[in-house]
Parts: C-alpha cells; structure tokens; sequence
C-alpha cells in the first residue's frame, strides 16, 4: 500500500492549483474513486463527496484538503510541481492521498465498517474557505455524519508523531483594516495639516501595548500590524494613512476584548491627533476546537498520539465542528537527517510519505477496522 500512496501523492503533487479551480485535481479523485468502485458526487464544480454505504445508520466523516498556494517550488525532485508559480507548499497532496487509501481499504472491508463513510474532498482552504458552503449545503446532513476527522502534516512535530488535544488546537483567524484621516498641508507648515502617519505611528505602539498586556496577563493571542501606508510626497503632510493587520485568538470573548482596546485606542488618539479613524474586522475561520468525547474516543482508539499546545494556525475545518463533533490532529513530518525542516508555506516543504501510511491506519481505526491483516 505504501508504494500506491507515494505514487497519488506525487501525482498530485504535480498538479497544484488555486482554490476553486482544483480541476485536475478534483478529475484524478474522480478517477481513483472509479477505480476503487465507490460512490461519489461533485459539490460546487471542485468538491468532490465519496460515501461508502455500509448499512448504517449513521456516518463517519473523513476531510481533505485539495488547493495549492502560489508559490513557485524549488524542491528539485521528480515530481515537482509542473504548474509554474503553483505548489503543494502546505501538504493538502499528502492529505488527499491517505485520504484516498484509507477509502480503497474501506470499500473493500465495507461489511466491517463500524459507520458508514463520507470522504469530503474539499477546495480552497487556503481562502476563501471551502468547508463553509459544504457545511451550508446541509452535505453533513444528507449523510447523517455523526463525527468528523481530519488531519495536517505538520513539520513543528517530529516525524511520525502524533499531535491532539481537547478543545481548541487551532485558532480563530481574523483581519483588521485602519484608515486615519488627517488634513493634507506642507510639510514647511505642519499646523495648517493633520497628521494621519504621525496618528497612526502612535496606534502601531498602542497595538503593541496591547500584545504586552495580553503577555502579561498570559492570555495566548497574536496581534500583528502587516501594512503601512501613507503620504504622497516627501514635502507634504499626509491626508490618509493605511493599515491593516492579522489577530488571532481561540476564544471569541478575548477577540471581543481586543476589538475594544484597540477601538479605545483609536478614540484617545484622534482627540489628541485630531484625527478620524475607521477599523473594519473582518472574522474569518472560527477557531478549531475539539469535542471533548470524541477526543476521548480518539486517544483510546490512537494511543499512541501526544497532547500538544495549541496552534496559532487556522483551518476552516473548525465549520465542520459547528455542526458535528470533530477531531482535528497533526501528524509529524520533521526529519533533520532527510532535509525535512522547511516550514509550512516553505517553497522547499516536503515530507517523507510513510507518514500518509499512519494516517490511513488511523483512518481504519478509527473506522473500527482496527483488526485487519497489515
């Protein structure tokens, strides 16, 4: 089995592509799910859902991802990627392909099966989301899924290591975008203006007050301002000023809290700048949080698996969650000695495949086919 993993990882490792236009990718699903003889539907032209009807009442749901970043790779191996600017830079090829293989040792040990299975060969989960219109197309629902896992290699953990926890694993993902309006002037005449960067200046400090207080308090979140923009000429006083920036929390009572301090901020400087400042959140992906039984379920059925702190990543698995219980873990792709050190979204990610191998297995344990022959 390992050598039919590595062959549709790296197959699909060629073929990286933009979210919601996995077309090649969703068409190799396709043809490996024929092949396996298993049912399937596509959902919005790239989702692509398998079930295996086991007789069952209910169903066990298995996710993975299918886009790419656009990142041009500079792993020179031979199956690298053939779409130029296009990489499987955050291992949704790996998840695809145990995926896949759990699905063929499903289907032909179906009569086993503790559940039925739903596999959700999902898009864009790099942005902008692909979970949540499967999640609205009531797709849970129509399967009657009872639980949901899903995975991500995870070069942070040691090859081969299995992460979890109970509760959130992952965070709450969320924008933030800040125009200060000044009064233009020049420069050899600053009373005359209003000015936005100076104003703006001081909000980037008030921003960062705010992460030390957070520290302080050990409450775990991570605030970063990642634009800057503002003036025109070097000679005047600018008009407008531009930020934005990225926040990320696991409760939504502490992103509540932040959203308040910096708003407060915001007011006490433009009474002392005279400036007018407009904040525009966006929230993103909720934060991944792990249901408490089916954690404990998972780690009996897993025990091999360690607790780890949580992540400030974010995934929008955590949609699933809102409907059904669900456990999200990592599984360890570190090896110092192979060259596997890169960081996710590295243009030099990769991993070594045997690792897909131990996701399937858990894959079937969890399933209930944890007596088979290896």
């Amino acid at each position: 089995m390992l050598e039919e993993i590595i062959e549709i990882r790296r197959d699909l490792h060629k073929i990286p592509e933009e979210g919601n236009q996995e077309y090649k990718t969703r068409d190799y699903i396709v043809k490996k799910l024929k092949e396996y003889d298993i049912a399937y539907e596509l959902f919005q032209e790239t989702a692509v859902l398998a079930f295996i009807d086991a007789d069952k009442d209910t169903a066990i749901a298995y996710r993975a991802d299918m886009d790419g970043l656009s990142v041009s790779e500079c792993n020179e191996v031979e199956y690298k990627s053939i779409h130029a600017g296009m990489m499987h830079a955050c291992g949704h090829d790996g998840h695809m392909a145990s995926v896949l293989a759990a699905a063929k040792v499903m289907r032909e040990n179906k009569e086993k099966l503790a559940e039925n299975i739903l596999l959700i060969f999902q898009p864009a989960e790099e942005g902008p989301g692909g979970a949540k219109p499967i999640v609205d197309g009531k797709i849970l629902e129509k399967y009657h899924v009872s639980k949901i896992y899903g995975t991500h290699v995870y070069p942070l953990l040691q090859e081969g290591v299995i992460g979890v926890r109970s509760g959130y694993i992952m965070a709450q993902t969320g924008e933030f975008y800040i125009t200060v309006q000044g009064k233009s002037a020049h420069a050899a005449e600053p009373h005359q203006g209003i000015d936005s960067i100076l104003a703006a200046a001081q909000l980037v400090t008030a921003v960062d007050e705010i992460k030390k207080e957070l520290k302080r308090k050990d409450i775990s979140a991570v605030i970063s301002i990642g634009t800057f923009h503002g003036g025109e000429r070097v000679n005047v006083i600018a008009e407008t000023t531009v930020l934005s920036g990225t926040m990320r929390t696991y409760g939504s009572d502490v992103r509540t809290k932040i959203k308040e301090k910096i708003n407060r901020a915001a007011k006490q400087i433009d009474e002392r700048c005279r400036t007018v400042t407009t904040i525009r959140y966006m929230d993103m992906y909720p934060a991944v949080k792990n249901d408490e039984e089916l954690y404990k379920d998972f780690v009996q059925k897993v025990p091999e698996a360690v607790s780890v702190e949580p992540s400030m990543l974010a995934e929008d698995f955590a949609y699933y969650q809102q409907r059904v219980p669900g456990v999200f873990f990592f599984t360890g792709t570190y090896n110092e000695k192979k060259g596997y050190i890169y960081p996710l979204h590295s243009n030099r990610f990769n991993f070594d495949e045997k690792i897909l191998l131990q996701v399937m297995d858990i894959y079937l344990r969890l399933a209930g086919l944890n007596h088979l022959e290896k």
